[in-house]
């Protein structure tokens, strides 16, 4: 696949705080979880995001059981997520944010979505993909 059928990838302010935070925590110890982290995230940003069949799998796209996230994907290494839409027609991938799947902690990363997608966190984002915001 050329670089022109790859889509290009993008970071929203939330996801790109939380990189620079994990990027830190990595340098510091780089053989940590923290660091091993780091590197998967910056693989998976790298070389599975920006290709179209991946971004676009339905495997990868995020069923929730207690929230509504039609059109919201995730991409997933152990209890880490990375949440993210993307848009065939613009070929963008925008990463929301990413975070630590906990089922019913108040700090699970689906909880976490749920707050800054209501809360208006990520309209821009929507409206400039063209991709329909989930309803409550």
């Amino acid at each position: 696949m050329g670089d022109d059928e790859r889509f290009s990838v993008k970071v929203s302010g939330i996801a790109s705080q939380q990189f620079r935070d994990l990027k830190e925590r990595a340098a510091k110890s780089p053989d940590s979880t923290h660091g091993k982290l780091w590197n998967a995230i910056c693989q998976t940003v790298r070389e599975k995001l920006p290709l179209p069949m991946v971004a676009l799998s339905a495997r990868h796209a995020l069923e929730n059981k207690k929230y509504n996230f039609a059109n919201i994907y995730s991409c997933g290494f152990g209890r880490n997520r990375i949440l993210y839409l993307a848009s065939s027609e613009k070929r963008q991938v925008t990463i929301l944010m990413t975070g630590y799947r906990k089922s019913g902690d108040a700090h699970d990363v689906y909880e976490e979505l749920y707050r800054q997608l209501h809360g208006g966190a990520f309209d821009t984002i929507f409206l400039e993909l063209g991709v329909a915001k989930p309803p409550r």
